[in-house]
């Protein structure tokens, strides 16, 4: 998440020693350039990605058992976990490239939503992808 004070009303995209960076201008007239990697002026950019309820195509009550997250650069992101919209649950952390989560504690629910937080300098993190296991636990289909 960055939040900037003025209003950035004009971007663009500059090519300054090899390397292209964004460029804005602000309500005032001043330029402002945005820094590569995860801090600015030496301070952790905080990042905070939620993808949104998801029911997996299956409008159905379900039981979560696990996930697994492949991704690189993001060692210590904690992962939270809310399904059908409750609380937010702290269900682990990635550790290595391919990290998988178990779902322990996590309850039933229809809807399920993951939450991926960190405050990590250096390279910017990549999710590459999730995948999630659950079983149904209903099947109104059939019904």
């Amino acid at each position: 998440e960055e939040w900037w004070t003025p209003k950035m009303p004009v971007q663009l995209e500059y090519t300054y020693e090899g390397n292209r960076k964004p460029h804005w201008f602000d309500e005032t007239g001043q330029m402002w350039v945005d820094e590569v990697g995860t801090d600015d002026n030496g301070d952790a950019i905080h990042l905070e990605a939620e993808p949104g309820n998801d029911n997996f195509g299956v409008d159905e009550e379900k039981s979560y058992h696990g996930m697994k997250i492949y991704s690189k650069y993001a060692k210590g992101t904690k992962v939270f976990v809310s399904v059908d919209d409750g609380e937010w649950k702290e269900v682990g952390q990635i550790l290595e490239a391919v990290a998988k989560i178990p779902l322990k504690g996590i309850p039933k629910g229809t809807l399920f939503n993951f939450k991926l937080v960190s405050s990590l300098k250096g390279e910017t993190p990549q999710i590459d992808k999730v995948v999630v296991w659950f079983n149904r636990e209903e099947d109104t289909f059939r019904a």
